[in-house]
């Protein structure tokens, strides 16, 4: 750098530039053609080059400032239109800079001249109106695809949709036309550039080039749906400056995992259309239905409720088929007059779980009954307002439905929550007399081929012209019931309309859940089930579930998860066999050690739907799984080899307190598939992993179904 200095040099130095001018010194000939000045005080300037690699501090003579400025005036008129647009930008930029910012203003940034002049920061849109605020999603690629969010200065898109990268993805629509980000305050920013329009996201001016007209504005909703659950309003965005274009989602290149958004004109393609989504609202937000608990707390109630059954059949068996009733103390003739009279309803109508806590505190239960304990965990006031309606474990008597084996199953009745459950029983053990009487391996478990699903006369259950394929098994168990569980829960919901219903179930019970709660959605979807006698959606929560039918399955469920319909969460503990499982042991070489096996063939069609939890008690983790690869053997060895070496560490959980102090928490230093396949071990999971906190599980669906 040269810096010069001094009054008898100044005059020497205005001499040289006299005779230098047009150079003033030779070197920098080109680099004061295009130099960017600024005057620093009287008679002095800074020269700097354009590649900024060189800069001059110099001290001039008037004639050597008038010498300077002549030569300026010639340049030519390219470097005029350069210095103009230059000049335009930093008028532009130094008025930012000298805007005052809003008062009370933290979190944007001061120069922002739009929210400076029109409006504090309590109002995005200054003294406009914000007419939507939510995520920006285009409609080319897919239901709930492309999320639109600001990156640098562009708009880019997320490829995969997830959309749950923050503020920077909520976008404000005002009623004068800009589209503000809520993380940055700035607005989308139109270019008109001949050969590529670009979409920007710029300082907000209130200029044209920041103001879209909502263009061809139309409704769409997944195709058939008796719902409007699914509806979104669709609309072009068109720039109020340039050439009649519109924002499109498809001009854009790879930037990492999104693309960039530009401007085209404006056609009918789906590339062309958005629609904005609110966020913290859901598809399963019906009126009817109210809020949703956080999703602890229905996970927690669900694995309650699942795991009551378990012991409530048993009961029911030994006082109905001439059982052992020892344990009973005398207490079994006040269970008769309780509930169990009647063949499948409570003699009473109903009954409340108080009323069964109470009869069941005289008895002196074995060990491997657990059902007072699970019950004490809710409070009396719950225990109170929820209700046995129906409780059945025989086989059907329907002429033609007598395949499959007993389903045992109670349907409840919650005031608390305002739900209508249905639980389902799991597995009982083999070679025992509850195992031979329910047949729950070699009628259900057992039969894994997989069959197209059908009605009696040929038609798809599912879609009118798509059959999925399922477990046979579990189809034929779930087709004997399911006339009578549908009657029972359309006669349920007329008392209580606004209930929402629940199909739960642990481990089989989970996997004739899922395809009951499927076959009900799917036939609601269709007209089968007239509107508004059954409560949508179906909410199916299954824990240790196997997975129960093919991609075509998987394909119409989540239609019916878009429209609204369906809503399915799978709670799986990292180390359990089942959920990558179909039922039956994988080969004779297993290490579960049962004697039925599946064939390979519908092992590796399996597919898992749904929402999934994965909990991993010893790494003290969970995680959300929204896809599942094709189940391969090799995938499965590496679940039931790796995963369970690694857990097999000699050291208990820590003992809960009360009302949790029941669970085993130590598994005997070799905690094997079976330990994590029980309720207490997912309870357990639940409990250390996820009390306290406040997730939803229909945010968790909203970000699931984005992908």
């Amino acid at each position: 750098m040269i810096l010069v200095r001094g009054k008898s040099v100044s005059i020497v130095l205005a001499l040289l530039c006299l005779v230098c001018v047009p150079g003033l010194v030779t070197p920098f000939n080109e680099e004061v053609e295009m130099a960017d000045q600024k005057k620093v005080e009287e008679g002095s300037f800074i020269v700097e080059s354009p590649d900024s690699k060189s800069t001059s501090v110099v001290k001039l003579a008037p004639s050597g400032i008038r010498a300077l400025k002549k030569k300026h005036k010639k340049t030519t008129k390219k470097t005029k239109n350069t210095k103009k647009t230059k000049k335009n930008k930093k008028k532009k930029k130094d008025n930012k800079e000298k805007a005052p910012a809003p008062s009370g203003s933290t979190d944007f940034d001061p120069a922002n001249e739009f929210f400076a002049t029109f409006g504090p920061q309590s109002n995005p849109c200054g003294n406009e109106v914000i007419e939507e605020e939510g995520e920006l999603h285009s409609a080319d690629k897919g239901y709930d695809h492309y999320c639109l969010y600001h990156c640098g200065d562009a708009v880019c898109s997320d490829r995969g949709g997830s959309c749950h990268r923050g503020d920077e993805r909520i976008w404000y629509r005002c009623s004068g036309g800009q589209i503000i980000n809520k993380r940055s305050r700035q607005c989308l920013h139109y270019d008109d550039n001949w050969s590529w329009d670009e979409v920007k996201v710029r300082d907000c001016d209130n200029g044209n080039d920041q103001k879209f007209d909502k263009y061809v504005t139309r409704t769409r909703k997944v195709k058939d749906a008796p719902t409007d659950a699914s509806a979104r309003t669709e609309f072009k965005l068109k720039a109020r400056s340039g050439s009649d274009h519109c924002i499109t989602s498809r001009d854009c290149y790879p930037a990492g995992s999104g693309c960039w958004v530009g401007a085209d004109y404006c056609n009918d393609g789906l590339r062309y259309y958005f629609f904005m989504k609110s966020v913290g609202t859901s598809r399963f937000d019906y009126p009817h239905t109210g809020y949703y608990p956080y999703f602890f707390d229905e996970a927690h109630d669900a694995l309650i409720a699942m795991w009551i059954m378990y012991d409530l059949s048993r009961i029911r068996f030994d006082l109905r088929l001439d059982g052992n009733t020892d344990y009973l103390n005398g207490a079994d003739n006040d269970l008769e007059e309780v509930f169990f009279q009647s063949g499948t309803a409570p003699s009473t109508g109903s009954v409340t779980l108080q009323q069964i806590l109470n009869v069941l505190d005289v008895a002196n239960l074995p060990s491997e009954m657990s059902i007072h304990n699970w019950l004490n965990i809710w409070d009396e006031t719950k225990l109170e307002k929820t209700s046995l309606h129906f409780f059945n474990d025989k086989l059907p008597t329907f002429e033609t439905d007598k395949m499959g084996s007993p389903l045992s199953y109670g349907i409840f009745v919650e005031e608390d929550e305002k739900r209508i459950t249905v639980s389902l029983k799991g597995s009982n053990g083999e070679d025992t007399p509850r195992g031979n009487y329910f047949k729950d391996w070699s009628k259900k478990n057992a039969e894994c081929d997989f069959v197209q699903w059908k009605y009696p006369d040929g038609g798809c259950i599912g879609l009118d012209n798509r059959c999925p394929y399922v477990h046979k098994g579990w189809a034929n168990v779930v087709g004997a019931n399911y006339e009578f569980i549908k009657g029972k829960l359309m006669e349920l919901s007329e008392p209580f309309p606004t209930y929402k219903v629940y199909i739960i179930g642990h481990s089989m019970g989970g996997a004739t859940a899922q395809l009951l709660g499927f076959r009900l959605a799917s036939e609601y979807n269709r007209g089968m089930i007239p509107a508004n006698t059954l409560p949508m959606p179906i909410n199916i929560i299954t824990a240790a579930s196997p997975q129960v039918a093919n991609s075509d399955f998987q394909d119409i469920h989540v239609i019916l998860e878009r429209a609204g319909l369906l809503r399915n969460l799978r709670l799986r503990n990292r180390a359990d066999w089942a959920p990558i499982s179909v039922g039956g042991c994988e080969n004779p070489g297993s290490t579960i050690g049962c004697s039925i096996y599946c064939s390979s063939d519908p092992l590796n069609r399996a597919r898992a739907v749904g929402v999934e939890l994965d909990l991993d008690l010893y790494d003290e983790s969970f995680n959300w799984v929204y896809y599942y690869p094709v189940a391969t053997d090799y995938q499965r060895k590496l679940e039931s080899t790796n995963s369970i070496d690694r857990l097999l560490l000699d050291a208990p959980f820590p003992t809960q307190d009360y009302p949790y102090d029941f669970l085993d928490v130590d598994c005997g230093g070799s905690c094997d598939a079976t330990y994590w396949h029980n309720c207490d071990s997912y309870m357990l999971s639940l409990i250390i992993l996820l009390r306290g906190t406040i997730m939803r599980l229909n945010d968790e669906y909203e970000k699931y179904l984005a992908r």
